[in-house]
């Protein structure tokens, strides 16, 4: 039987955009991440997250992770960001 409920506390029942086989040309076609495709960094932190989704949480403070799973979800999150001061604060708010 198959179930779209999320039955065990373990199973989040929100997929991981960043396993997604279409994610670098998504990201490289879209204006505000093409140019995070050129950084090692961002790459070497993009391959942690297809591998475990969980990785997510250590790399929430990095704008440029936060703007790429926005892009991938189509979600701009830049405003949800708008009346926080600081850099990039609320951003590890609200997601639950």
């Amino acid at each position: 039987m198959h179930t779209h409920a999320c039955t065990d506390a373990s199973d989040r029942s929100v997929p991981n955009p960043f396993t997604d086989p279409s994610v670098e040309a998504k990201l490289r076609a879209h204006p505000k991440t093409s140019g995070y495709m050129e950084d090692p960094d961002f790459l070497r932190k993009l391959q942690s997250l297809r591998l475990n989704p969980n990785t997510l949480v250590q790399y929430m403070q990095d704008p440029r992770v936060m703007q790429a799973l926005g892009v991938l979800m189509g979600i701009d999150l830049s405003t949800m960001e708008g009346g926080a001061a600081g850099e990039g604060a609320g951003l590890g708010r609200g997601w639950g």
